[in-house]
Order: C-alpha cells, then structure tokens, then sequence
C-alpha cells in the first residue's frame, strides 16, 4: 500500500465508512487546503455545493458542473494515483473517486486493498479479465471480495475468452453482490448452462440492469434469464449479439423468449 500520511490515510478512512454523508469530505478538504492542494480542496467542496443547488439554479448548476468537469478531466487519475490507486479511468462524484476502470483483473487485484480503503468505490469495470491461461480463475477469486457488497455497478468483459463454469457459479450466487443494481458480462463465454444458474442467485433482488452482450447464448438460456424468480427488480436486459436464431417455428425456444420479453419488459427489445 501506497505511503500517505496517516492522518490523510485516517481521513479517507471516514469517508469510506460513510459514503452518504459530506461532513467527511469537507473535513478532508479542509486537510488538503491545510497541506497546499487548493485545487483538490476546492473541487470537493464545489462538487458537494452543486448537490444542493435548488431546482431553479440550473444555469448556475450547468456552470459549475462544466467547470468541474474540465477540473477532473485534468486531474481525476493524478488525484487517485497520489493516495497509490493505478486505474485507467476514474468519476467521481461529490468529489471523491466513485467509479474507476482497470485494464486486466490482475491490475485491479493489485490495488485492490487499497481501493477499497481510499475510495468510496460503487462502480467498477474491469475489461480484459483474463490475458492468458495462466491467470488464475479470477471469477472465483472475486466470489470472496467482501468489499464487492459496497458496489452498485460492476461491469466486466472478457474479449471472448470463455470464463469457467466452476467460477461463474461462484461469482454469480456470491452474497457480496446482494447490493448491485446493474451487472454487466460481456464476452465471456458464457453459455445456457450457465445462465441456469439465475435460478439460484438468491443475492440479486436489487439487480435493475443486466448485460450480457457477446456470449454463446441460445434462446433457452436467455428464457432462463427472462424467467428467473430471482431477479425481481429487472427491468432492462441486453442479449446482444448472441447465438439467438429467429426460429419462427410454433412451440420454438425463440417465440417463447419472444412472448416472455414482452411480458416481462412491457415490449422492451433485448435482443
């Protein structure tokens, strides 16, 4: 872990322990005007002022958020990488880190204990999940990240190479996904078996949003989707770019999707 002065180190601490409330943050600015970073300090204390604009300052409210903007634009990866986070994309929001990308699983393993302890992360995307197959089955290894339960969006790709069945299963039921409202898998290869697992994952009552674009889905495992108790709250799913044939045939998988997507999305074309 990165070296920072304890006192800073204390003070990202709180803020992590308490994502809703800005008192922590204000007191972190505060410590950053205190120790020369005016910019920094001037940037979260903005960012939260802008939360509580009132409806009629919305050209007041465009000014800010533009200049804001530009601010993090310039110095959003600076800023994380100072307290040793190395991701390749940050957002923030009420002026700390919120989202953050990595390139490879490995490169977010490596900062993962530090990530979680600086930053308030609710949104993490990891692209390029697997290099080689000399990784290890990282779908199974983040089964048991505790700290996933502090996430709302979690979006991961896999450039085609297929995840094992054993992780996903894993990953999928994994109690620390009880708090995410949009998941994204996006080539991976996943396949209908694995879609069966839905059925199982008693976590995902809070799930709102589900992409699963660019896998080996037929229409039976997509139906498994569609059809799953456990996913109350889903209102929006991508199947893009699967291995869904339009087979038109009575009693066919695909008309059965078909009459499920809309009565399940009120006509909202996933596929």
């Amino acid at each position: 872990m990165a070296d920072i002065p304890d006192e800073q180190a204390a003070l990202l601490v709180a803020i992590v322990a308490n994502p809703d409330d800005d008192t922590p943050r204000l007191v972190y600015a505060d410590w950053l005007q205190e120790h020369g970073d005016e910019e920094q300090a001037r940037f979260i204390r903005d960012s939260i002022a802008l939360e509580w604009l009132e409806d009629y300052e919305d050209d007041k409210r465009q000014t800010i958020a533009m200049r804001l903007d530009k601010i993090e634009h310039r110095n959003g990866l600076r800023w994380l990488n100072a307290v040793g986070v190395r991701a390749t994309d940050v957002a923030y929001d009420r002026g700390m880190v919120e989202g953050v990308v990595y390139n490879g699983a490995s490169a977010f393993w490596e900062d993962a204990a530090v990530l979680f302890t600086r930053a308030p992360i609710r949104d993490l995307t990891i692209h390029n999940m697997i290099a080689s197959d000399l990784d290890p089955d990282w779908l199974d290894v983040m089964a048991d990240v505790s700290h996933f339960a502090r996430l709302r969006v979690l979006r991961l790709s896999n450039s085609g190479w297929p995840v094992t069945s054993s992780g996903w299963e894993r990953f999928i039921t994994s109690p620390h996904l009880a708090n995410l409202e949009e998941l994204s898998v996006r080539s991976a290869g996943l396949t209908d078996n694995d879609m069966a697992l839905f059925d199982r994952c008693e976590h995902l009552v809070n799930l709102e949003e589900l992409y699963l674009a660019g896998n080996g889905l037929t229409a039976e495992g997509a139906l498994a989707v569609v059809r799953s108790p456990r996913l109350p709250r889903l209102r929006r799913l991508s199947l893009a770019n699967n291995d869904i044939v339009a087979d038109r045939r009575r009693g066919s998988a695909y008309l059965a999707l078909i009459d499920a997507l809309h009565e399940r999305f009120d006509g909202t074309h996933a596929l």
